[in-house]
């Protein structure tokens, strides 16, 4: 501009220039972007690393720029159909790839053999799996040693698609991954043709077509359906409820009644959850329908409940249906996924071309942090604590008949070398005003619920539980599910039949003082010599 067409000699003068950032910010800003952190994150680490001040720290402008521009054109940060199909095409199976390394797979292929890429629409839906060899051979094993779960989670492609996580839990109960699709819908056809892709992959994998025996969903009638359309050709399998889906609905129909009728309903459930076998539950199922027939205000409820739970698809939630010690929950699928969001994700939304680098790297560090295959059920570090605890306070203890026993005259109750009797008293609970609800005077970690506790003391006979040491069996409720129970755990330590590691003698410090010692208070034992019978 000249002198004449502004007509003043003083141009005003140019704004301060935004500071810019150095290569060795730039450097440190991919190496955190690459991680999945946000630019303000990242803008505030740079002050931390380079000791910035307001004068030379970048913008958040400048430090947003960069970030999101290195994410998008190198980390595919984005939803592009080409760069996706181009990533999925170079990670498809081919039959050559190492035992530990992710592949992609589809059950849709084109014509030259590759996964096929869909748009996400109605007409040509996206679904894509990911796995590895190893992943896989997870399933290479007696189908009644595992269950299999299946599992949507949401929140986590910024284009709102789910995500299915197949895998199969053992006796422990532990998780075991061995595929994860991206899906654009969650339809039946959709969960069909992953389940059908599973199987055709794990036969070239493992060149034997997969079995089950166990399989576990919510009550969705699309997985259903989809369960039997690509396993009921020829398998023959029990298809099992989640017993969390069931409680959740329960609370749902009755967190509107009185206490004292919401309370009742809730004891239904759980008391034919925890039958014996079949002719208990019937009978149990008896009991709590009569019950609830007396509560007029409950009629609407038993016709729900009776349609929806005791038949159809999802009637098959009792503990007994599922082998001793094995997930009865959806609850190993679950911690997965909660797992997946907290590591791979971080709780974001990713668009697709990063959400496939995430997903396949959770696939590789599945397949070389892959945890031992259990076969034989164990006691929880929690029920170990909760024996222990129970223990202390004095409310369980093995029960020895006296001669002044009426059991031990007429020579019925059997004690053997491999038959402990162990009687458990009820601990105390007291109200808690943060849970609005009661709880037992015990630590955390060693507490049950108010339902759950009651399957230790339900039916239990004067004499206590018989306990078969040998082989850690107790006819209590709690063990008829979880294979295990404090009264198992009590009759073993005492008969030293523990399973664990023999170890040397403490001869040490307080070696009489700790044998010598007992609990505070009056003896369980210590009674009248012609008291009768405990009752």
């Amino acid at each position: 501009m000249t002198v004449a067409e502004r007509g003043e000699h003083l141009t005003p003068r140019r704004g301060v220039e935004p500071v810019r950032m150095t290569a060795a910010m730039k450097a440190f800003a991919t190496d955190l972007a690459a991680q999945g952190l946000k630019p303000s994150r990242i803008r505030n680490g740079m002050m931390t690393r380079f000791s910035l001040d307001h004068e030379t720290l970048p913008s958040l402008q400048v430090a947003q720029r960069f970030v999101n521009h290195y994410t998008r054109s190198r980390l595919r940060n984005n939803d592009f159909i080409d760069e996706a199909t181009n990533d999925i095409w170079e990670a498809g199976f081919t039959g050559g790839e190492a035992d530990d390394a992710p592949f992609t797979f589809s059950w849709r292929m084109t014509a030259d053999g590759k996964p096929w890429v869909g748009r996400g629409t109605d007409e040509d839906p996206f679904l894509v799996g990911i796995s590895t060899k190893n992943l896989l051979r997870k399933a290479e094993r007696d189908p009644a040693s595992f269950i299999l779960h299946m599992d949507a989670t949401f929140k986590i492609s910024q284009a709102w698609y789910p995500v299915f996580v197949v895998g199969v839990s053992d006796s422990n109960p532990t998780f075991h991954l061995l595929a994860i699709f991206i899906s654009s819908q969650q339809k039946e056809e959709h969960y069909t043709e992953a389940l059908c892709a599973l199987r055709r992959v794990y036969m070239q994998v493992v060149n034997t077509p997969m079995k089950v025996l166990y399989v576990m969903g919510d009550a969705e009638d699309a997985q259903w359906n989809a369960l039997q359309n690509a396993f009921g050709v020829d398998n023959k399998f029990t298809t099992l409820m989640c017993y969390f889906h069931v409680a959740a609905k329960f609370y749902e129909r009755t967190c509107h009644l009185p206490t004292e009728t919401g309370h009742l309903v809730m004891r239904g459930p759980q008391d034919m959850h925890f039958p014996r076998d079949e002719a208990h539950y019937l009978e149990t199922k008896e009991k709590v329908l009569s019950k609830w027939g007396k509560k007029l205000e409950l009629a609407t409820f038993i016709k729900y409940f009776s349609k929806r739970w005791l038949t159809g698809k999802f009637e098959q939630w009792q503990s007994f249906r599922t082998p001793r010690g094995f997930a009865t929950t959806n609850n190993p699928a679950e911690q997965f996924n909660r797992a997946l969001k907290r590591d791979y994700t971080l709780h974001r939304r990713l668009k697709m071309g990063v959400l496939l680098v995430q997903l396949s790297a959770c696939c590789k560090h599945e397949s070389i942090n892959a945890r031992q295959f259990v076969i034989t059920t164990a006691p929880t570090a929690a029920l170990k604590r909760r024996m222990h605890e129970l223990r202390r306070q004095g409310l369980i203890y093995e029960h020895v008949p006296t001669r002044s026993n009426v059991a031990f005259l007429l020579n019925d109750a059997e004690i053997t070398g491999e038959v402990v009797y162990v009687f458990q008293q009820a601990s105390v609970r007291v109200y808690d005003p943060e849970l609005k609800r009661t709880r037992e005077a015990l630590p955390v970690t060693a507490q049950l619920s108010y339902h759950t506790g009651r399957m230790e003391l339900n039916e239990m006979p004067p004499t206590g539980w018989a306990v078969d040491v040998s082989t850690g069996r107790c006819p209590c409720l709690y063990n008829m599910k979880y294979a295990a129970c404090v009264h198992s755990l009590i009759a073993m330590h005492d008969r030293a039949h523990t399973g664990e590691r023999e170890r040397f003698c403490y001869r040490g410090p307080g070696r009489e003082a700790g044998q010598s010692a007992q609990a505070a208070g009056k003896p369980m034992n210590n009674r009248q010599a012609l008291d009768d019978e405990r009752s």
